[in-house]
């Protein structure tokens, strides 16, 4: 297959399919010509805002490091570094992965976890982790993410100064991992007698909020409703787990709108809060906001049928049957409920 376009796509080969395991779907770039029309399809195109990156990477990104026995290295063990986003499985999110991978100049690639029916785009390497921390200090994470970051610079600065290849600086990593959510392995703790190590204070800059980032944050932890009763209404909830209270609390102020609720179980994602925008006037206000901002993959095909019902409620079309229905049809399509990805 040959695609044309004036610029390099990635394009993505399967190997190594194992639907059975949780092995990785791994893919590989490539790099093709192409004409207009296959690459018009692809969605291959502007460069995404760096807010809108930080945004999204608030929701649902990742930086983590490995420590792997290695038998050739002094210190018996070897660092790895990592960075990731992940995203479900959909041609939409495959067109964001590819944009989010252009914005970081390619050097990451995308996998796919048939387990958890995820694509994951990841950075590896302190090289290409250098790039990642760069852009992140420029344009700082607002959620309690920000401490796993801290933490995560904290690793690259060691390996900058190459301590993370004396035991003293391997001693500092296996400390630092501890601080992470999953910790470490049994194995690694009956043999290092790691010392403590202050969590960084969660502290978020909030004077860096703005609407790119929201876009991005929207993106993974935001979700557009219509809710279909005696009367019709449109809602936008946010998301986030109940660390990130600063963050949210700020997120008010900012808007100058919404509700934040008080913490609740969830399924997944354990505490959370939410941040609930019902008023019509609010609603139409951020989706207007949004519009300027833009979301991307299968949330921007979730918010232009949002946008299609808030449109009728405004003209008060929706007090009609046929209005109403239409409503009715839009939600079926939507969120979960998604069957079309098409752009």
């Amino acid at each position: 297959m040959i695609l044309n376009c004036k610029q390099k796509v990635n394009l993505f080969i399967l190997v190594n399919i194992n639907y059975k395991t949780s092995k990785l779907l791994r893919i590989r770039n490539i790099t093709l010509k192409s004409d207009n029309n296959n690459f018009k399809n692809l969605g291959v195109k502007s460069v995404l805002n760096p807010w809108y990156v930080t945004g999204i990477t608030d929701g649902d990104g990742s930086f983590w490091f490995s420590i792997i026995p290695n038998s050739k290295l002094k210190i018996k063990y070897e660092i790895k570094l990592g960075f990731s986003l992940s995203a479900s499985i959909n041609p939409a999110n495959y067109k964001l992965m590819v944009l989010i991978d252009e914005f970081f100049n390619n050097i990451g690639a995308i996998i796919i976890n048939p387990k958890s029916n995820m694509y994951e785009y990841k950075v590896q390497g302190f090289k290409n982790c250098i790039v990642i921390r760069n852009h992140f200090l420029n344009y700082p994470l607002m959620s309690y993410k920000l401490v796993s970051f801290t933490l995560w610079n904290e690793v690259i600065n060691l390996f900058e100064e190459k301590l993370h290849l004396t035991d003293e600086g391997l001693l500092k990593i296996v400390s630092i991992k501890n601080l992470f959510p999953k910790g470490i392995n049994s194995e690694l703790k009956s043999i290092f007698k790691f010392y403590p190590i202050n969590l960084p204070v969660y502290n978020p800059d909030l004077k860096f909020l703005n609407f790119y980032w929201l876009s991005g944050f929207i993106n993974t932890d935001g979700s557009f409703f219509f809710n279909i009763g005696k009367y019709i209404t449109a809602s936008i909830t946010i998301s986030q787990s109940i660390n990130s209270y600063k963050l949210m609390k700020g997120l008010i102020d900012f808007l100058g709108k919404g509700n934040l609720s008080k913490p609740h179980l969830s399924k997944t994602r354990g505490r959370v809060l939410d941040i609930n925008i019902s008023k019509f006037n609010d609603v139409l206000y951020l989706t207007e906001q949004l519009k300027i901002t833009k979301l991307y993959g299968a949330k921007y095909l979730d918010f232009l049928d949002f946008c299609k019902g808030v449109e009728l409620i405004k003209n008060k079309n929706h007090l009609s049957e046929e209005g109403k229905n239409k409503i009715i049809d839009l939600k079926k399509g939507m969120n979960q409920r998604r069957t079309k990805f098409e752009y």
